[in-house]
């Protein structure tokens, strides 16, 4: 019996509730309206603001297919550069990220110049980040493929012309920066080259000075043995058949293999000889009587025929006359634009709070006129 009373008096206070609301029900669309045009007013105060999003991706592959050779070369000299579709985008968005060229931008812009012009001077710099961070390069995450362009403007064609000219920007830096370095490296490279040539040239005057000492040295040795060989009227060579001429760094030489017999028992016609073809020969022959000498000859004929710094400075050309357009891939005249303002749901949103004001209101006037009347019997 109780449960039941219970039951009774919840329908009761449920159907109470509705003739309640009904009979409020216009002070409740009061409300609701004017909730509705508050709300209209605030959206209205509301500066327009619209989101584009874009993709942007690192070119084929074969764009960069030109640079293949230079990439040999820097990186048999350790050289940490290397041309391709990663190095390159992965330096676009480096570049970019410092927003250096977005505020550049920004600055010619006459509604950011307008906007700065009603800020304190300390305080455009601020300004200007904070704008500038309206245009952004979203990096993939885990589940997504490409990365995106991002910008937030209140005229979505001008937020596309600003974002626009930024990246060019940001390519013709990466260009610029990649052709300073190639110069700087090939610079390096020439310092290096040059070095090696002058050591070798150094290294070539060390190993002439040696084979001129050397000859000079011979031909005091042979011109004392000559002396001794004819005060001792030894003119021919009376060696036993197994001792035999030998040849000598300088040039021919006779020199016997046993230390027991002395040199001058070669005689003196033989030793003079040596002496006077040894006066005879020109330092072109005695210079390249030496195999130490012709192989930094050749040394030294390979580092001034180098090619590589003459490539480095031809591929550094060939990024001056590069569109770096053709390096990174976008296109904000495909960007998707979407309204920043929500009026309908500002709208909705205002309705039904003003609903919720009106219906509390009528409750609590419901209440009051009960507990009156009460009081009143």
């Amino acid at each position: 019996m109780p449960e039941t009373a219970t039951r009774h008096d919840d329908e009761i206070n449920l159907f109470e509730l509705f003739v309640t609301l009904w009979k409020g029900k216009w002070l409740i669309l009061t409300a609701m309206f004017g909730a509705i045009i508050l709300g209209m007013l605030y959206s209205v105060s509301l500066p327009n603001s619209y989101s584009g999003t874009t993709f942007v991706r690192a070119a084929q592959p074969s764009a960069f297919t030109r640079y293949a050779f230079l990439s040999e070369i820097i990186g048999k000299n350790d050289f940490s550069y290397k041309i391709s579709r990663e190095f390159i985008f992965n330096a676009f968005i480096s570049e970019f990220n410092d927003l250096e060229e977005v505020i550049k931008t920004l600055r010619s812009d006459e509604f950011v110049v307008q906007k700065l012009s009603e800020v304190e001077a300390e305080k455009q710099a601020n300004v200007l980040i904070s704008l500038a961070k309206q245009f952004q390069i979203i990096l993939p995450q885990q589940n997504e493929k490409n990365p995106e362009l991002r910008f937030k403007w209140h005229d979505p064609e001008t937020g596309k012309q600003l974002f626009e000219t930024s990246l060019q920007l940001v390519l013709a830096n990466v260009k610029a920066t990649l052709a300073k370095d190639i110069d700087q490296y090939a610079l390096g490279a020439q310092s290096k080259l040059n070095i090696k040539i002058e050591n070798a040239v150094l290294k070539k005057e060390i190993i002439k000075e040696g084979i001129r000492l050397a000859d000079k040295q011979r031909l005091l040795f042979l011109t004392e043995q000559a002396t001794i060989a004819r005060e001792l009227g030894v003119a021919s060579n009376f060696l036993e058949g197994n001792e035999q001429l030998n040849m000598s760094g300088s040039g021919v030489s006779l020199s016997v293999q046993s230390s027991s017999r002395p040199f001058y028992m070669h005689g003196y016609i033989a030793i003079e000889k040596e002496i006077s073809l040894i006066q005879a020969r020109s330092l072109e022959d005695r210079l390249a009587l030496s195999k130490e000498y012709a192989k930094v000859e050749q040394e030294i004929y390979g580092l001034k025929n180098d090619a590589s710094v003459a490539r480095l400075l031809a591929a550094q050309q060939m990024i001056n006359i590069d569109d770096p357009g053709r390096w990174v891939l976008f296109n904000l005249n495909l960007a998707e634009i979407t309204p920043n303002k929500k009026t309908n749901l500002t709208l909705a949103l205002s309705a039904v709070l003003g609903a919720m004001i009106g219906a509390v209101f009528v409750f609590m006037r419901s209440a009051f006129l009960k507990r009156k009347a009460t009081n009143d019997v």
